[in-house]
């Protein structure tokens, strides 16, 4: 053998790209594709193509499958008995809620009774403080006005009392002298409805009463002025009221005038005589205010003891 074997001829009648890429003939013209769109699913089985539609699609390109029914889980009904357990565990909740509120309400009725009670001793105590001054000033009044009729009714015309009648009616002629009662807790119990809260029938009647008085004061009072504007009237006639009216600054003492060079302005005696008739009438009408103070002083001092015992405020 010589060096080199001899290499064994290969016959390359084809390349390897023609041997592996397969010859597809294309149709002749007069062929033609005369074959339907669908021609192509005749080689078809038609169970697959019944199984290929039944996969169809749903709108967010997920296959569309069988709607699943879910049944409600049976429910067990219940007897009698426990429709009624329930109804009545809810009549009692709703009751227990409204005896509940109606407890708060009564606790905050019964605070505010005990203050209105509290308030009404303590303006009863107020009013008789005020009716014990009246009274006082009062009674100074209706002894000038004795004194002052007594001076008209005996006047003679020579000017020797002219000076002792301006200083009697000088007494009689100020500023009326009254005792208005306290209304606070009086219209507060009428306004507010605070009169439906006091329990105690004695201390309803006890208030009540104190009311009802309190209005025959202010009668009385009304009279008081009408008489005292009466004598008043007639005695700008005869008084010189420069003696009567004085204006002294805040805080600086009254200086009275002295009365030794006052005379009447007209001596008429039929005129001084209607000035006592007046002041008399004005007496009367002064002396019966005095009594109503009485009386008012006195249902005051009762209304005090009443509450105080019906609500058992000894200290109050």
């Amino acid at each position: 053998m010589s060096e080199q074997k001899k290499r064994p001829e290969v016959r390359k009648s084809e390349s390897s790209e023609d041997s592996l890429t397969p010859k597809v003939e294309s149709p002749t013209p007069e062929e033609g594709n005369n074959s339907a769109p669908d021609s192509y699913r005749d080689d078809i089985p038609q169970s697959e193509i019944n199984k290929s539609e039944t996969e169809l699609l749903t709108t967010h390109n997920s296959p569309l499958t069988t709607m699943e029914v879910h049944h409600h889980p049976e429910v067990e009904k219940k007897g009698f008995k426990e429709y009624l357990l329930e109804g009545l565990m809810i009549f009692i909740a709703v009751m227990m809620g409204f005896f509940a509120e109606s407890l708060r309400e009564n606790i905050a009725d019964r605070s505010k009774e005990k203050e209105y009670i509290i308030s009404m001793i303590q303006d009863a105590k107020t009013d008789t403080a005020n009716i014990q001054q009246a009274l006082k000033l009062n009674d100074k009044r209706l002894w000038a006005l004795d004194s002052a009729a007594n001076l008209c009714y005996s006047y003679n015309g020579s000017g020797s009392t002219d000076s002792a009648i301006y200083r009697q009616f000088r007494k009689c002629l100020v500023h009326p002298d009254f005792a208005n009662l306290t209304e606070r807790t009086l219209s507060q119990l009428k306004n507010a409805g605070g009169m439906r809260l006091i329990r105690k029938k004695t201390a309803v009647d006890s208030i009540i009463s104190y009311e009802d008085f309190s209005k025959r004061l202010i009668v009385q009072q009304d009279a008081y002025n009408t008489y005292l504007g009466g004598m008043v009237e007639l005695s700008i006639k005869l008084f010189n009221y420069k003696y009567f009216i004085t204006y002294q600054k805040p805080g600086v003492p009254v200086k009275r005038p002295a009365y030794t060079s006052a005379k009447l302005i007209n001596p008429d005696k039929a005129m001084i005589l209607e000035l006592a008739n007046r002041t008399r009438l004005y007496a009367g009408v002064v002396d019966f205010y005095i009594f109503r103070l009485e009386e008012a002083n006195a249902h005051a001092v009762n209304l005090i003891k009443t509450l105080k015992k019906a609500y058992n405020l000894e200290d109050e």
